[in-house]
């Protein structure tokens, strides 16, 4: 629900630059990067352990490679 009302801000707004262009109106948005909320703690944790309940050919597929740098980019914030 959190990220589809994101991506539902985001799509408003491209619309709306769309409408917006023949009168030459230019609209912007403003996306702030991570914030440190109650919703990432313990996000890594989370991630590891829905991971580990994987079926191991899924595991393999992705890599844990894939895991960390998953991890990576959902916990990093410029904090």
């Amino acid at each position: 629900a959190y990220s589809a009302s994101k991506h539902a801000l985001k799509a408003f707004n491209d619309c709306l630059r769309r409408e917006m262009s023949p009168w030459n109106l230019h609209v912007s948005s403003i996306e702030p990067g991570a914030l440190r909320t109650t919703m990432l703690q313990g996000l890594e944790k989370n991630l590891r352990e829905t991971w580990m309940t994987l079926p191991l050919h899924v595991q393999d597929r992705w890599g844990e490679n894939y895991l960390n740098d998953f991890i990576k980019k959902s916990i990093e914030s410029p904090f």
